[in-house]
């Protein structure tokens, strides 16, 4: 008796999903370290979330969040380059 095979378009759909989820973990790690960066600071991590939403809708492309959030980050080189996991694949992205 043999299992049913999953559709070839699952299978895609799974493979996916497992090579975004590493992705998705830099990314919530990357909002926890803006989080804890500027705790005492919520404006920024607030301005932060709303570029993020931003750029998420399109109201801003991509060199606009770039040159958005190397101002707000200024100072803070690490989460500048770490911003980087949500530039598209084919981007550059930030360098400091």
């Amino acid at each position: 008796m043999s299992l049913p095979q999953a559709a070839p378009d699952q299978q895609q759909s799974t493979t996916t999903n497992q090579a975004r989820q590493p992705i998705l973990n830099e990314a919530l790690s990357y909002i926890d370290q803006v989080k804890f960066q500027f705790a005492d600071q919520p404006d920024v991590y607030n301005q932060f979330l709303s570029l993020m939403q931003d750029f998420k809708i399109g109201a801003i492309d991509t060199p606009g969040v770039i040159e958005r959030i190397s101002r707000l980050f200024a100072g803070n080189p690490g989460l500048i380059d770490g911003f980087n996991i949500f530039l598209p694949p084919t981007y550059p992205g930030i360098t400091t």
